[in-house]
């Protein structure tokens, strides 16, 4: 994989298996488009009142462009 994502935990401890599974899915998305210039993804972690309920913000940079999801 050409492309190192930069992973970002929050409310969280980092966890490695995690991060494992943002690699690949990283790898899997070049696939369809090999010229992506960067990727962010940033993993929220629950809230006391919220359980099980994770929000993650994926920023990938692409020539001329910017996508966020």
């Amino acid at each position: 994989m050409s492309l190192t994502p930069q992973i970002t935990f929050r409310n969280m401890k980092s966890q490695p298996r995690l991060e494992e599974v943002v690699w690949k899915e990283t790898a899997r998305l070049e696939r369809f488009f090999n010229r992506m210039t960067s990727c962010r993804v940033m993993i929220d972690g629950p809230k006391r009142q919220q359980r099980n309920l994770y929000h993650v913000r994926i920023d990938i940079g692409v020539p001329k462009e910017k996508l966020v999801v």
